[in-house]
């Protein structure tokens, strides 16, 4: 296969219907492009990687020139020689960077048919009010002071609230402990900063609520119930 031209790419034929013809550019050897049956013109490379065949599309001709194409395959079959692909490292950084924000989303997503439509809009009125700020801040930037400090901070207005915004986000960091590995499969989050809380027993103590009517306000119940049906 000669190297890839703008004419040759645009006289290439559309593959039989149900199939993908692939052609080769001798100019960067690994760069191929892939024609669906609906002319569809799509580059990319494939490459073992301890043994692991590996493929990385970039785009598809013509929004993506041949130089463009070229470029690319030379830069992951460079990565691919020392062994690394870089699609996964794209993704290994991703999931390292991910944010509360998108960890809240993430959890809400995951946890939806378990939970209360109630529990979900509480959990969000708590993360609106007290935690956005953070809300662009990497999981892994979020550490044990900030967690203290903001504990405190809305302990001043409400010891309900500190509790349970501490407990949501107790919850987001366990979730994101399990839920998101980096590119060995290993945790990105090892420790939950919450933990803090706990350890120096700085969890506010809070009054247990109780809906029982005591006997000497039994005569005012009674009335009120009566009054609903007048």
């Amino acid at each position: 296969m000669p190297n890839f031209t703008v004419k040759m790419l645009d006289s290439l034929p559309n593959a039989s219907p149900g199939q993908r013809d692939t052609y080769h550019d001798d100019k960067v050897r690994g760069l191929s492009l892939r024609v669906t049956d609906k002319g569809i013109k799509s580059f990319f490379t494939r490459k073992r990687i301890n043994g692991i065949p590996k493929m990385n599309t970039y785009g598809q001709y013509p929004d993506m020139t041949i130089d463009q194409a070229r470029d690319l395959a030379r830069k992951t079959l460079n990565a691919f020689s020392v062994g690394i692909n870089p699609k996964e490292e794209l993704k290994s950084q991703k999931i390292q960077n991910k944010t509360l924000f998108e960890v809240m989303n993430d959890y809400v997503i995951s946890r939806n048919k378990n939970l209360k439509k109630k529990t979900i809009s509480d959990y969000w009125t708590l993360f609106n009010n007290y935690l956005f700020d953070w809300k662009d801040k990497s999981l892994k930037t979020i550490t044990r002071d900030m967690v203290q400090r903001k504990h405190s901070l809305i302990g001043k207005k409400s010891i309900y609230r500190a509790n349970g915004t501490m407990r949501l986000l107790r919850a987001l960091f366990n979730y994101a402990s399990g839920a998101y590995e980096d590119a060995n499969g290993e945790p990105i989050i090892i420790s939950n900063p919450v933990q803090r809380i706990s350890h120096n027993k700085a969890w506010y103590r809070e009054k247990t609520r109780t809906n029982v009517i005591h006997v000497n306000d039994l005569k005012n119940w009674f009335k009120a119930v009566n009054n609903l049906s007048n």
